[in-house]
């Protein structure tokens, strides 16, 4: 049974989803660069954390760590509910649900590093990474995962409909 689970092209694309969550734990999102200060200001923005590097220009005299659990928990519950969503594969309706759920937490995210964005646009250079660019693949992963539930509600209904 599971090896059939896994065969379903919607399971494929949630796994994938998974595998983006667990990325962004070790990718930066974004690099902040302060402008117009004699002092040197970094800011790198990961899932996890945020990490503040200040100093002059030959050596950082300081370096703060922040915590930045928002993101990580909506990294963490989009990663398990795409889990989830994975072994309910004999109900599509709430897998279909699911989805929309996933979505709403991934276009969260983006939310919040786009309040973050302006907050900080003024005063820094941003540098986009990586980690900003995979919440975009996992809502489209997400939306052909349901577009292939949907598929596969459509066909065991016309399955019926032939008895």
């Amino acid at each position: 049974n599971i090896y059939l689970m896994i065969q379903r092209i919607q399971s494929v694309y949630l796994l994938l989803i998974i595998v983006i969550s667990a990325v962004m734990l070790f990718v930066p999102i974004m690099n902040y660069e302060l402008i117009n200060k004699p002092d040197h200001h970094y800011v790198h923005y990961y899932t996890y954390h945020i990490v503040h590097e200040y100093g002059n220009e030959e050596l950082m005299s300081d370096t703060k760590v922040y915590p930045n659990y928002y993101i990580l928990i909506l990294d963490g519950l989009t990663g398990l509910v795409s889990f989830l969503t994975i072994f309910l594969f004999k109900n599509r309706k709430h897998q279909i649900k699911h989805c929309w759920f996933i979505i709403i937490l991934l276009l969260l995210m983006l939310l919040l590093f786009f309040v973050v964005n302006g907050l900080l646009l003024m005063a820094f250079n941003i540098h986009y990474s990586l980690g900003a660019y995979l919440p975009i693949a996992s809502i489209l992963l997400c939306f052909l995962a349901k577009r292939a539930i949907r598929k596969d509600d459509e066909l065991v209904h016309s399955a019926d409909r032939l008895r």
